[in-house]
């Protein structure tokens, strides 16, 4: 998958969006972007393929 042109993608229709080499700077970024706030997710797959969540 090019998620170069996804992310351009999701620019042009006005979506902020941030692609990350792993899954750790992925985690690492949202930590400084939520810091302090409650968040909830619902069964996200996504979250779970990164082992973020546990069953």
């Amino acid at each position: 998958m090019d998620l170069e042109k996804v992310r351009r993608a999701f620019k042009r229709n006005r979506f902020e969006c941030s692609v990350f080499e792993t899954a750790g700077e992925a985690a690492e970024y949202l930590d400084g972007k939520i810091d302090g706030e409650t968040v909830g997710f619902g069964d996200s797959l996504t979250l779970q393929a990164m082992a973020c969540m546990r069953n």
